[in-house]
């Protein structure tokens, strides 16, 4: 069959366009053709049918974003009339494209479920129930998970994201990554729905340092002997971020207890080396949150750097610059960052197992049910936080020092690090590879 996996975008460093990525490769294991159909294409090399209205940061979709869930000061019938000629739009491209390239299964990931776009929703739903397409909705995320797409005070809002969020007829199925959300779409859209749980290939080998990465540190004018704790998510408010940084905060405070002992690599802290916090994710926050961070990383005292210019899909040139891979950033980190206080699963954790890299991880409630269990070992943040008045999430001071403390125990103690990421890499082959989601694939799209 002719698959045609749909997003705003692929080819980026996203969870969303990475996980669509294994499913491709799945889906063309099992015999399947595939294709893209999305509104812009990064560095992708797959054949990819582009709609440009759809794409992450189309000015009007953009905006009529902002004017239906955050501002809310404009007329309904003048956001109604907009948001209708943006879907026809789209709506047509779409159709000519399932038709034209006669595809046989349409998967749209996350397009169909979050509401971030009530027109491209709508189109969707429209050109599934014209052309009667067979439908495997790949669900990430739901509008009620998220406040800001379940608080539009517009009626034609609240009506489509009831009909369309997600579209329901007998040519249509449903993936969820997590199974809180298969209990919650049963519940409140009586829509039962497959759990595929996010996944890695753990069977590639591992990444190492070679001649494209082996300046990688250099690079960012980190040197060899300091500490490179890596962020590698997008940069929005519910990443949690700023734990992290509370963490680094405490634990650069007790950086001179760190000179002259000798880390798990081997390599010796000095008095001269210093303990960075890199996160090259995108910027994709709507408010002022990378500001608020870079602020609170500079009052903490802590060698931060922002760049997401440095990294990408996969590796590329850039404006005559080297461009590194995602993947490139984990073989010269010394420990993973991911205080998320939400997720729909958790590439990253993935990832660093993958990796074999320590991690720090917040309890977040999807890691709590459907990871938590397999008894993966990382560093904990605990599943309760405060909001403070800035917006930024805060745990107790105790939790926090306490995993300052944990993680520079395992950073000087080589036997109990290799321990933990061997642990882990081979819970995540058992319980996360690629096996597990020819499984589900091969039934779902039988």
């Amino acid at each position: 069959m002719k698959i045609a996996l749909s997003h705003y975008r692929v080819g980026e460093t996203d969870g969303v366009s990475l996980e669509m990525d294994k499913w491709a490769l799945i889906l063309e294991r099992l015999g399947h053709e595939v294709v893209y159909i999305a509104g812009s294409k990064g560095t992708c090399s797959r054949e990819t049918y582009l709609i440009d209205e759809i794409a992450i940061l189309y000015p009007e979709d953009e905006q009529l974003r902002m004017e239906m869930f955050k501002y809310q000061d404009k007329p309904e019938s003048e956001l109604k009339q907009r948001s209708a000629a943006l879907k026809e739009t789209v709506a047509l491209k779409l159709e000519s494209i399932i038709r034209e390239q006669n595809i046989d299964i349409l998967v749209p990931n996350n397009i169909c479920c979050m509401g971030r776009s009530i027109a491209i929703g709508e189109a969707f739903a429209e050109v599934i129930k014209k052309t009667g397409v067979r439908v495997v909705n790949h669900h990430h995320d739901f509008y009620w998970e998220r406040e800001f797409f379940s608080g539009s005070k517009y009626d034609f809002v609240k009506d489509s994201l009831e009909e369309n969020f997600p579209p329901k007829g007998d040519n249509i199925q449903h993936c969820v990554i997590n199974t809180l959300a298969k209990e919650d779409l049963f519940a409140k859209k009586g829509e039962d729905s497959t759990y595929v749980p996010n996944v890695f290939d753990f069977s590639i080998d591992n990444w190492k340092k070679d001649d494209y990465n082996s300046d990688f540190r250099a690079r960012l004018g980190i040197k060899e002997d300091d500490i490179l704790f890596l962020q590698g998510t997008r940069l929005v408010a519910r990443k949690g971020i700023e734990l992290a940084v509370d963490v680094l905060e405490r634990i650069e405070s007790l950086k001179s207890s760190l000179t002259g002992k000798t880390l798990y690599n081997g390599k010796v802290f000095t008095s001269e080396s210093k303990i960075y916090y890199v996160m090259v994710g995108l910027h994709e926050d709507h408010g002022d949150y990378v500001q608020l961070l870079e602020q609170k990383c500079k009052d903490s005292g802590i060698e931060f750097i922002i760049d997401p210019t440095i990294v990408d899909h996969e590796r590329t040139t850039r404006n005559g610059k080297k461009i590194y891979s995602l993947w490139d950033a984990y073989v010269d980190c010394d420990f993973v960052m991911y205080p998320s206080i939400y997720e729909g699963w958790g590439n990253q954790l993935l990832e660093a197992m993958f990796a074999r890299k320590p991690v720090m991880v917040f309890e977040y409630s999807v890691y709590e049910k459907d990871i938590k269990p397999v008894g993966c070992e990382f560093t904990s943040l605990g599943n309760q936080y405060e909001t403070l008045e800035s917006g930024l999430v805060t745990v107790s001071p105790e939790i926090t020092c306490n995993a300052a403390d944990e993680i520079l125990e395992i950073l000087c103690d080589k036997r109990r690090y290799q321990q933990i990421v061997d642990k882990n890499f081979a819970l995540g082959l058992t319980h996360f590879s690629y096996a597990t989601l020819q499984d589900r694939l091969a039934a779902v799209f039988s």
